[in-house]
């Protein structure tokens, strides 16, 4: 393996004087009669980096309730997935609740049964979740 250095001057756009850095190698690796060989080099010099910084997309979350219309049987870990009527766009969504050994915050109202759905949206990407019902307190 063979490698070597160069150094040269370079000046930005403000006329300052930078050093700039070449690096090149060469590999060649040889096994049996099989022979495999690398030759390139790299050049490192100063970058101007814009020093504006654009704010990152807000995680936003919000909690309504929503009508159930069917669920899965929960899996060997307890999660279920539900399907719901979400009423600010009138279609079906599903959600996911990860409850575990407890049961999702559900209530009676006159059409059916209604699921606490929360809706988490960070920048264009939204998910649902199903709130959990808090476990009874012991001790």
């Amino acid at each position: 393996m063979a490698g070597n250095l160069n150094c040269s001057r370079a000046f930005d756009g403000l006329g300052n004087q930078h050093d700039s850095e070449t690096v090149c190698i060469s590999i060649k690796i040889q096994v049996f009669t099989l022979v495999f060989s690398y030759q390139g080099c790299v050049s490192m010099e100063w970058v101007d980096l814009p020093q504006k910084v654009e704010p990152k997309d807000l995680t936003v979350t919000s909690e309504f309730w929503a009508e159930r219309l069917e669920s899965t049987d929960p899996d060997e870990d307890g999660f279920r997935v539900y399907i719901f009527k979400n009423p600010a766009t009138n279609r079906k969504t599903d959600a996911m609740a990860a409850c575990g050994d407890g049961l999702a915050e559900e209530r009676q109202v006159d059409d059916g049964i209604e699921l606490k759905i929360i809706q988490t949206t960070r920048g264009k990407v939204t998910s649902f979740s199903v709130a959990c019902k808090k476990p009874p307190e012991t001790g």
